[in-house]
């Protein structure tokens, strides 16, 4: 049986805040963030204050395989911890080959690269320090070999 745990999210600006959100998903979400999606494109309708809408669109392209009795992943996997993020962030990788070299790049909301970090795969769990990152909403991009995941993370001190 598959389980689907993609994730889709979109951060509204402009306009009035008091945004509402509408996923098109099957469970219909009204959160910023869409969770539980299978593979697929999805659309997101922002509404602010004042009833003005925007859309936007998103592809969601993984999912991981689980059977009854224990997870049996067919996907590699990136979990992070803690969350919030304060002074560091650990980064484990599931399901990768350790041959491969780890690149990490902590974005902000602009886009903008504000961290860099490279290590040989030696091993499965990686330790990024975080320290003097504002606080606030960042991307985390995780590339290993040519597959890129990306995790959204809040830093908070």
């Amino acid at each position: 049986m598959a389980t689907c745990q993609g994730q889709a999210w979109v951060q509204a600006s402009g306009g009035t805040p008091g945004y509402s959100y509408q996923w098109d998903d099957p469970n219909q979400q009204t959160a910023d963030t869409a969770k539980a999606l299978c593979p697929g494109t999805y659309t997101v309708t922002v509404t602010d204050q004042n009833g003005c809408s925007q859309t936007a669109r998103g592809t969601v392209d993984t999912t991981i395989e689980t059977s009854i009795g224990g997870a049996a992943s067919t996907e590699p996997n990136v979990e992070l911890y803690p969350v919030p993020v304060e002074d560091h962030v650990v980064i484990e990788l599931i399901g990768y080959q350790a041959n491969k070299e780890v690149e990490v790049t902590v974005h902000n909301m602009l886009g903008q690269d504000i961290h860099k970090k490279s290590w040989p795969a030696a091993n499965q769990s990686y330790t990024l320090t975080m320290s003097g990152i504002d606080p606030g909403a960042y991307i985390i991009s995780i590339k290993v070999a040519e597959e890129i995941t990306r995790k959204k993370v809040s830093v908070a001190y």
